[in-house]
């Protein structure tokens, strides 16, 4: 996203009618745009953005009375589950054709893995993808022993095991 605001809207009495018009389009798609940018890097999906919830989220990062002051207990580490969670994400995204790249890529862009990086030990450099590609092992122990725990989530539709990896991350 630009760091620089949106070129306004020339008012002269030489500008007018289509001019003027062309010039308020302009501005309303850049603003548009801009808005749509902001929300995806604020974790919204593209396609289904949640503008009451982007509302909410910007309001919490920037109001000191929003913000939430309590801790939730000690940092969350990489688990048997969480791990699972990673291998069954990427491997959900890569049967739909993806790339386990560019599933890693994907995944590393959801506002919940983001929150579950950063209580548990947050990049240095901001790179939520290396630090997720860092624990993806669909191969390890744990991946395999969570696989045949948790069989029954193998049937689950998309969006309901979307909201079961938000709902455990953010418990957790």
């Amino acid at each position: 996203m630009s760091k620089e605001g949106i070129d306004p809207i020339i008012h002269s009495i030489l500008i007018q009618g289509d001019d003027h018009q062309n010039q308020i389009q302009r501005y309303e798609k850049e603003f548009n745009d801009r808005m749509i940018e902001l929300a995806i890097s604020m974790g919204e999906d593209e396609n289904d953005i949640d503008w009451q919830r982007l509302a909410g989220k910007l309001a919490k990062k920037h109001e000191p009375r929003l913000k939430d002051k309590t801790t939730k207990g000690r940092p969350k580490t990489w688990g048997l589950f969480e791990i699972f969670l990673l291998v069954e994400n990427v491997q959900r995204l890569s049967d739909k054709g993806l790339s386990e790249y560019a599933s890693l890529q994907k995944i590393s862009k959801l506002e919940h893995w983001r929150a579950f990086l950063n209580l548990n030990k947050p990049p240095t450099d901001g790179d939520f993808f290396e630090a997720l590609r860092k624990h993806y092992k669909p191969d390890s122990e744990e991946s395999l022993k969570g696989k045949e725990m948790v069989q029954g989530l193998k049937h689950l539709p998309q969006e309901e095991f979307d909201r079961l990896v938000q709902r455990f991350l953010h418990r957790n």
